[in-house]
């Protein structure tokens, strides 16, 4: 089985799908692991401060905000794209290799009435659309990174969408 083979039979399945939602999303719609400040801290809420921490870190640069555009390198079920858009009303393009992902992104942003501050595209993030090129003020990701098997590409591809400076 090839990488990206690989990579879907783990996420892409109902199976991988429904524990990575329960194991490191506590049933909610994020599988990312999160930041625990208080002992008593769920993993929905370790998932939010997370992001939280992400874009406290991100705004030393530039203010999130709706003239944003974001680019998030591996989104899976979109839950930092749902959270960039309801907090700080920027608009979001996800990229992911996952059909079943990208479906339940899409689902859970139709249902938060969010779907038109959100476009999918099904990709590598290691290969990105020619006609990306300076296109996002953000390129954003939170541990698909680790999935890619050329990091110095994936940094060079999401370098080539920021706009300049």
């Amino acid at each position: 089985m090839d990488h990206v083979g690989a990579i879907l039979d783990q996420y892409d399945s109902t199976r991988g799908l429904r524990f990575y939602q329960t194991v490191m999303g506590g049933g909610g719609s994020s599988i990312h692991y999160g930041i625990y400040h208080q002992e008593n801290d769920d993993v929905m809420t370790a998932t939010e401060n997370i992001m939280r921490f992400m874009v406290e870190c991100a705004q030393r640069y530039k203010t999130l905000d709706e003239s944003m555009k974001v680019l998030d390198l591996g989104s899976g079920t979109g839950s930092t794209a749902h959270f960039l858009v309801q907090n700080y009303d920027c608009k979001v393009d996800c990229v992911n290799i996952s059909p079943n992902q990208n479906q339940a992104n899409h689902q859970r942003a139709v249902e938060l009435g969010i779907e038109e501050s959100i476009e999918i595209t099904k990709a590598s993030f290691d290969d990105l659309p020619e006609n990306w090129s300076s296109k996002f003020d953000f390129v954003w990701s939170q541990e698909a990174f680790c999935h890619g098997e050329d990091k110095l590409r994936i940094l060079r591809e999401g370098k080539r969408t920021l706009t300049p400076k």
